[in-house]
């Protein structure tokens, strides 16, 4: 990957470059299943960002990384500001060293620095008076972790250098004050006993110092509890920080706004949800134990390969912009090479004939064939908004576009979708299926009839797979119920909760490209344990 990015590194933009290199090596897809996932990603694209509006080399973009980190490390004191500034002054404990304010607030007392994260390969830098150490823990069948002495030894000295240094913060922290320092929740130890965040918390420092008489009282320091009354309901202050089963605030929203896609998409699996529309994932495709026929495997050809989103959302585009004519016509074929060139996809490419033959069979199919026949209107990629609001003030809003609204001469329209699989079962998206009849019903209140179908352009795209609808009630009550659920999922998400995942099997009945991502391939463990047991 290197020697490949390495020789057009004179000809494209360092952050393409960076980009390319982060998508073959799935670098977003690892990050995300990690603590912090998602700011991780956001620092990956911000990095990239940086990159692309940089104009130099990647050598000089590379150097000025280092500066930067350099000079971050070096920068261990805040701004200095007036004494007469009337501000408010928000900062870090490390910044506030040297720096000395009439009064301090601090709070979260009882809240201590973050868990350190001990990866497999630990290594332990030692100093004068111990060696430094490498060790690991060994993976077994079961997926468990086993801790040897070696490793749970350097796990304890790094929590002790942790612990140390969480201590030495929250003394700089206690001592900025002049006048008057107010620290800001209990100061009491919790009920199960010390933990190692409290023993590293702000409030055990303030016991120590509380506790130490000649500390106390060159620094005139005394401790006067504020009863202050809560109001509503509360919550644990790490509660971000616990189990999923642990009570989560309840989000106060009056308004939502969804895609129906990414909607329809929570219906089916909220963690596809949180990858594709939160995240913004790029999907993959599936891998081949996943795919039950050949169709849809890629050739193996030099040509540049398509991806499953990049290849609906072609066909997507050459059936929104294809001629009217070309509905019921022999000669669609020619129409469709023409569109597919424009895309850059010629007959050359390794995924011309698939595209082609895909979109052509539905233009020259018996449905397509009855509209011309029929002289019936088309509207293609209708846009449409839906507004709804529950028995309360919350509403939802939900907006979208209907890939082909067919209108008869007898008064009935026909909302139709298409997706690039093979089908053959509509009822999979029955949510799109359900929101599209319902905005097709308000945009045309005088239509005698409405039916809502697919066309699967990987199976038999000559006629739709239709689906049956429900009463426009229960639909919208439906949508206004997902939508406050995916709200909820959004705050858990932001508070970096995985959202929950469906089985496999749905992964595979809709072509999910984050399969190999949600449902990795176990990989065995035995040899790695027999090479360290030997």
């Amino acid at each position: 990957l290197v020697i490949r990015l390495r020789d057009q590194i004179d000809r494209a933009n360092t952050g393409e470059l960076l980009e390319q290199a982060i998508r073959a090596c799935g670098l977003e897809e690892t990050l995300v299943q990690l603590p912090r996932g998602e700011q991780r990603v956001a620092n990956v694209r911000k990095l990239v960002e940086i990159a692309r509006a940089f104009s130099g080399s990647a050598h000089l973009l590379l150097q000025r990384f280092a500066e930067a980190v350099e000079q971050a490390a070096s920068e261990t004191e805040a701004a200095t500001f007036s004494d007469e500034d009337d501000a408010v002054r928000l900062c870090t404990v490390h910044a506030s060293k040297g720096l000395a304010f009439p009064i301090v607030f601090i709070p979260e007392i009882a809240r201590g620095g973050r868990r350190p994260d001990f990866p497999t390969l630990l290594i332990d830098v030692g100093s004068a008076s111990a060696s430094s150490s490498l060790s690991v823990r060994l993976p077994t069948p079961d997926g468990s972790r086993v801790r040897g002495p070696a490793y749970a030894r350097a796990c304890e000295r790094i929590r002790l250098r942790e612990r140390s240094e969480q201590f030495r913060l929250a003394y700089v922290a206690v001592t900025r004050a002049a006048e008057a320092l107010f620290f800001v929740g209990d100061r009491n130890p919790p009920k199960s006993g010390s933990s190692e965040a409290y023993e590293g918390s702000t409030v055990s420092v303030l016991a120590a110092i509380a506790a130490d008489e000649k500390l106390s009282a060159d620094l005139r320091f005394e401790v006067e509890d504020v009863k202050v009354e809560r109001t509503g309901e509360s919550f644990p202050l790490a509660a971000r920080d616990s189990s999923e089963n642990s009570p989560q605030p309840k989000l106060d929203w009056s308004h939502a706004g969804f895609a129906v896609t990414a909607l329809a998409d929570f219906q089916v699996c909220p963690r596809r949800y949180e990858l594709s529309h939160l995240l913004a994932l790029p999907e993959r495709n599936l891998p081949s134990f996943a795919i039950s026929s050949a169709e849809d495997r890629s050739t193996e050809t030099d040509a540049p390969r398509v991806d499953a989103r990049s290849e609906g959302s072609i066909a997507h585009r050459i059936l929104e912009h294809v001629s009217l004519r070309a509905f019921g016509s022999p000669t669609a074929k020619k129409d469709v090479a023409e569109l597919l060139a424009k895309e850059g996809i010629g007959e050359a490419h390794s995924a011309y004939e698939l595209l082609s033959t895909k979109i052509s069979r539905f233009l020259g199919g018996k449905y397509a064939t009855r509209i011309a026949e029929a002289g019936a209107t088309l509207i293609r990629e209708q846009p449409f908004v839906l507004s709804l609001r529950d028995s309360g003030e919350r509403s939802v809003l939900l907006r979208g576009a209907i890939d082909l609204l067919v209108r008869w001469p007898d008064g009935s329209i026909d909302v139709l979708d298409y997706k690039r699989a093979r089908g053959p079962d509509a009822d999979v998206h029955a949510f799109q299926l359900d929101v599209y009849a319902l905005a097709a019903r308000e945009l045309f209140p005088e239509a005698t009839a409405v039916r809502s179908g697919i066309f699967f352009l990987g199976g038999d795209p000559s006629e739709p797979s239709w689906h049956a609808l429900p009463e426009p009630r229960v639909v919208r009550e439906r949508i206004v119920r997902l939508g406050a659920q995916a709200v909820e999922a959004r705050q858990a998400s932001n508070q970096e909760r995985e959202l929950p995942r469906v089985a496999v099997a749905i992964c595979k009945s809709i072509h999910c490209g984050y399969l190999p991502l949600c449902h990795p391939t176990p990989i065995s463990t035995e040899p790695q344990l027999d090479l360290f047991s030997s």
